[in-house]
């Protein structure tokens, strides 16, 4: 897979240093134990500790718990945006200690933020959004031709629809302030600066020399010849109703009862999603328009073997458009022994099906990564009582065939146990000051509207963009 040039000068400086050093290179989901983002400081420290890789777990990789070390190297705060409209914050890292405390050389390059609005733009380096680009900016309308009242009603909001209402339904400048209050209160702008609390996940590339022993100490699990044939054999494939295939595969498999399951994906920071009806679908709406995140929201309905899922957990951050979520169906093996069959993908991105004209989700065809990324925060929520991966070879053909579904075909299957989550929490952030938010709102949109708010921008954009070309986050370890 072809990486974007800002990454490719840093990983083979680090590949260079793996060939000198004997290091081993992985990618590894860390989770932050210090809060950043653009409030703080150069120079600033900060910690991250490692839940596993994403990859196939591996001898010689770091444990779990090793720390990652860093410093916070530039921040670029949007404050009024006056200077500019999005923020940035620029990190380095310096450092591991395994979990013994000893220290460990290891080179770090941030490839990503899990399920982050927010962007990795270049190695170490993470940009915020623009908040003005939410959908309801869509509201202001377009400009066709420059003209000096460009820049004074956009600066109060009163620019496409809003405008229009304002000209020729409500006239006069009492009513002029009321449809600038009533869109200041309907529509918030999102917040444009970078906040990343404890317990964000990141996806780090490291090199480092290999350290001893397994990346979690798990027990193998202890299974019956005949209920591990029935896993291998039954079907994996997930459909829609329609039976159109999809990209989900069953790939994990757990043995505990429903309240085990329950709290499992609560400790381990999972959340049950809702069903669709008319009030999830409003806040699913009002997530995607505020350019945050639903932690509940619906999932697309999907089959195995014609049934709906019994259970749906999902995981997200800061946008509705990345998640991890699972569905689940109940099994019995032959043995009598009730065991959970899941389906964990992981969504990317949103965008446009042309066929049903709607929007849809967007799910990383390395769908190995999702599996190993919910072991890891199983683990580490101490919920696995013991683990064991199945062969399927009959899966493994989906590299050789046309399937752009990228998985080495192996189910995981593990035996929960009860557990309970630990909470982190945050030294409070200071109440913001109303003034100051809507000085930076009224900046922000007016600049927007002038250098965004026209033809001409989108159409460059559309012809600088690749509508053909299949994008997957930086990094393929499988």
């Amino acid at each position: 897979m072809m990486l974007p040039k800002p990454f490719l000068i840093p990983l083979l400086l680090v590949a260079a240093s793996a060939l000198a050093q004997d290091t081993v290179i992985r990618q590894y989901q860390v989770r932050l134990l210090t809060p950043i983002g653009s409030e703080s400081k150069h120079g600033d420290k900060f910690a991250a500790r490692v839940l596993g890789p994403t990859g196939k777990h591996r001898a010689g990789e770091l444990p779990h718990n090793t720390v990652v070390h860093g410093t916070v190297r530039r921040v670029r705060p949007v404050g009024l945006g006056l200077k500019r409209e999005r923020a940035t914050l620029e990190l380095d890292f310096h450092g591991c200690a395994l979990p013994s405390g000893d220290p460990l050389d290891c080179n770090a390059i941030l490839l990503d933020l899990d399920n982050a609005r927010e962007r990795v733009t270049k190695p170490n380096t993470v940009q915020g959004i623009v908040a003005a680009s939410h959908p309801h900016s869509w509201f202001s309308g377009l400009w066709l031709r420059p003209r000096l009242a460009l820049f004074g009603r956009s600066t109060i909001g009163l620019t496409g629809a809003s405008g229009m209402l304002q000209a020729r339904v409500f006239a006069g400048p009492f009513a002029a302030a009321g449809m600038v209050g009533a869109r200041t209160l309907l529509f918030r702008l999102p917040d444009p600066e970078i906040h990343l609390p404890s317990g964000t996940d990141l996806i780090l590339e490291i090199a480092a020399a290999p350290a001893l022993g397994p990346v979690h100490n798990l027990p193998s699990l202890d299974l019956p010849e005949d209920a591990a044939d029935s896993l291998q054999t039954s079907p994996a494939e997930v459909a829609q109703f329609d039976g159109q295939k999809t990209a989900d595969l069953i790939n994990v498999a757990f043995f505990c009862t429903r309240e085990e399951l329950e709290q499992a994906f609560t400790a381990a920071g999972w959340t049950a999603a809702k069903p669709l009806n008319t009030r999830t679908f409003a806040k699913t709406y009002s997530a995607f328009a505020s350019m945050n995140t639903y932690k509940a929201a619906p999932v697309s309905p999907l089959t195995y073997e014609g049934r709906a899922p019994d259970a749906v957990f999902q995981k997200s951050f800061n946008t509705l458009a990345k998640r991890h979520h699972i569905r689940l169906w109940n099994a019995t093996l032959p043995t009598g022994e009730l065991v959970w069959l899941g389906a964990a993908t992981h969504d990317i991105g949103i965008a446009f099906d042309w066929v049903k004209l709607s929007l849809t989700h967007r799910v990383d065809l390395r769908i190995d990564r999702e599996r190993n990324i919910l072991l890891n925060d199983f683990a580490d929520a101490q919920c696995i009582d013991s683990l064991r991966l199945l062969d399927r070879p009959a899966l493994k053909s989906d590299r050789e065939s046309n399937s752009p579904r990228i998985t080495d075909g192996d189910l995981a299957v593990a035996r929960l146990r009860g557990c309970t989550a630990s909470e982190i929490v945050d030294p409070p952030r200071g109440k913001p000051n109303k003034l100051r938010l809507l000085t930076r709102r009224i900046v922000l949109e007016a600049r927007h509207y002038i250098t965004r708010g026209n033809p001409y921008y989108y159409a460059v954009r559309a012809a600088r963009s690749n509508p053909f070309k299949r994008s997957t986050p930086p990094g393929d370890d499988q």
